[in-house]
């Protein structure tokens, strides 16, 4: 599937960066004999990743929504 993406770059001459790019998967451990390729690049895996000040964690269906630290301490969390 990254092959379409790539493929879609070269087309409208958009370059992804794979030292940029990681993999991170939900509800289940990342696959350890799974390897994700940009080119010849292999991607690496990661814990989590944040989004819109949200906070994914791999391997669970759970994020953190804490609100910004300027604007209040308490810690949320919340399972989609």
């Amino acid at each position: 599937m990254l092959n379409v993406y790539v493929e879609f770059g070269n087309k409208w001459d958009i370059v992804f960066n794979p030292a940029k790019t990681q993999c991170v998967t939900f509800g289940d451990k990342a696959p350890k004999q799974f390897t994700l390729a940009i080119g010849a690049k292999h991607l690496s895996w990661c814990t989590g990743l944040k989004y819109l000040g949200c906070v994914f964690l791999d391997g669970s269906c759970e994020i953190d929504i804490s609100p910004h630290p300027l604007l209040g301490n308490s810690m949320h969390s919340s399972t989609i």
